[in-house]
């Protein structure tokens, strides 16, 4: 069944190792679908690793947030990732525009990534090669999910990192 936070850390973690062998384990999870998010799920594809990015909110989330006019202080080189040129008239690249090039590198890479689900619990099981982290999620419906990978991937921007420390 479900595993919960509100539930004791000791009862949490022999709950973990009994669904361990019930759920499939995944190489890498990627907390945080920002350019970096990406980037990082690009090389998990690169190297043949099983992977899903966790997004809170929207694809590139912070950049649809900022304002709809905004350009961007940097050249449209510093933007790219994935060897994917971001191609703009204009000297310096607008939030629309970087937009809709995070998708279209999504869509061209074709990333697993899982919008609208925050991040509330990442927990560790086990050392060494047997380590396997426990990240829980809640959808915007209140579906609480758990996902296992043995590498966890912070990437939520410096805009996100409340409640992480």
């Amino acid at each position: 069944g479900p595993l919960y936070a509100s539930e004791p850390a000791g009862a949490r973690a022999a709950c973990l190792r009994y669904h361990r062998g019930l759920m499939s384990v995944r190489d890498v999870l990627i907390v945080g679908a920002g350019p970096s998010g990406l980037a990082a799920a690009i090389a998990c594809r690169h190297h043949g690793l099983d992977y899903v990015v966790l997004e809170q909110g929207a694809l590139v989330d912070a950049i649809a947030r900022f304002p709809l006019n905004m350009v961007f202080f940097t050249t449209p080189e510093l933007l790219e990732i994935g060897g994917v040129p971001l191609t703009t008239p204009y000297e310096k690249p607008t939030r629309a525009e970087a937009l809709r090039y995070y998708r279209k590198v999504t869509d061209t890479f074709q990333l697993q990534v899982a919008l609208y689900e925050r991040v509330t619990a990442v927990e560790v099981d086990g050392e060494g090669d047997e380590r396997v982290f426990a990240v829980t999620t809640r959808s915007r419906l209140g579906v609480e999910r758990v996902r296992q990978a043995r590498a966890v991937v912070l990437a939520t921007g410096k805009h996100d990192l409340r409640g992480w420390g």
